[in-house]
């Protein structure tokens, strides 16, 4: 990761399965005013603070936007919880987040003994085609990037003055990029610059975002700092 600045780690078939299904679920979710209106009234029956109401996120771009149609719903797990004990709660939204546990479980296997005093949010990001995203990097400690076109997944090295390059992989992948406060859990590794490159074809990319706690990030030693943690959704 400090040569490349990512990782790319290539996944199994039933990956793919699970995001066509989302690729086609979250659009449908958040294109029907009904199920925006129970998403809402759930979210702010949920949240005991601003700061849990925060972590949950959607909008929906036109497919006539100049930047190109893109739709995104991110959740928690503790919301995911919430939602399977609520009888009222859409059956279509249980069904995406169900399918977004899946990710932010593979992302926690994936990451192995770096989530410890991290909390998660899992973002479903639906690009219509043409749509892609400017570079940036991302306000977390690792992203895991859960895409089928990792070659429009544009990456540049950390702390290096180059421009963006795809990376080289095709079919789907799970990429980990160190994101703006990853020194906090990799002592020394810097951030990563990333887009996402417009294709011809609708997409999907399930984003993890690994984020650090505050109390953590004022540790002298962060790397052995413990707290509790909210597995992703």
């Amino acid at each position: 990761m400090e040569r490349r600045g990512h990782i790319a780690v290539p996944l199994p078939g039933l990956a793919a399965a699970r995001a066509d299904e989302v690729r086609a679920a979250v659009p449908a979710l958040l294109g029907d005013p009904d199920h925006i209106r129970a998403l809402t009234r759930l979210a702010d029956h949920w949240a005991a603070d601003p700061g849990a109401r925060a972590a949950l996120t959607w909008a929906r771009r036109s497919p006539t936007d100049p930047r190109g149609g893109k739709c995104h719903l991110q959740s928690v797990a503790g919301f995911d919880r919430y939602v399977v004990g609520q009888p009222d709660a859409p059956e279509l939204l249980r069904a995406v987040l169900r399918r977004l546990n899946a990710f932010g479980v593979a992302a926690e296997r994936l990451l192995g003994g770096l989530v410890d005093g991290l909390r998660f949010t899992v973002r479903a990001n639906v690009y219509e085609p043409g749509g892609g995203v400017p570079a940036h990097t991302d306000d977390s400690a690792l992203t895991v990037v859960f895409t089928a076109v990792p070659e429009a997944l544009l990456v540049a090295p950390p702390g290096r003055a180059t421009p963006l390059r795809p990376v080289a992989a095709g079919g789907w992948h799970a990429v980990v990029l160190p994101g703006r406060l990853v020194g906090a859990v990799v002592p020394g590794l810097r951030p990563t610059r990333h887009a996402a490159a417009p294709v011809d074809t609708r997409r999907l990319s399930v984003t993890v975002f690994a984020h650090v706690d505050d109390a953590t990030l004022r540790e002298s030693t962060p790397t052995t700092a413990r707290h509790a943690r909210t597995v992703a959704a």
